[in-house]
């Protein structure tokens, strides 16, 4: 039960990818929140991947400040995931042009960082919208309890 959602432009690419859900032992309270996840970058000649920190709470936040944000055309997004691997903000001063800016930096690689900005279109956003939406149906908490309470 894989699902993505992306940020997509003309000069490149920001994915990250949901494989399922992690858990441990020391984890019981956040059981079920935290996400298997790879980020995928394509910008400019820069290619890569790296595994990263999500919970459905990231997703959430993030859903929740991108649909206003498109609602309101005034908004700044900010974002930073639970992990710390990831910090994007997206600006609408030109409300059909927003531009996504971001830091990557693999906590499991401190020396490596990525500062990235990428042109998006408004329609672009809206299809990230959507596959994030899709993305919080197939992993949300609610959904986990719901399985749980059927066990």
């Amino acid at each position: 039960m894989a699902a993505e959602f992306t940020f997509v432009a003309d000069a490149g690419r920001f994915g990250v990818g949901i494989t399922g859900f992690e858990t441990s032992a020391l984890e019981k309270e956040d059981a079920g929140n935290r996400l298997g996840s790879t980020i995928a970058v394509s910008v400019g000649a820069f290619t890569g991947s790296f595994k990263a920190a999500f919970t459905t709470g990231d997703l959430i936040m993030l859903d929740e400040q991108l649909r206003n944000a498109l609602a309101s055309r005034s908004d700044i997004v900010s974002f930073k995931n639970t992990g710390g691997d990831v910090s994007l903000s997206i600006e609408f001063k030109h409300p059909e042009k927003p531009i996504l800016s971001g830091v990557i930096q693999p906590h499991r690689l401190p020396q490596g960082v990525l500062h990235f900005r990428l042109d998006i279109s408004r329609a672009a956003l809206y299809r990230t919208l959507e596959e994030l939406e899709n993305t919080l149906q197939k992993f949300s908490t609610r959904n986990t309890q719901k399985s749980s309470a059927k066990a």
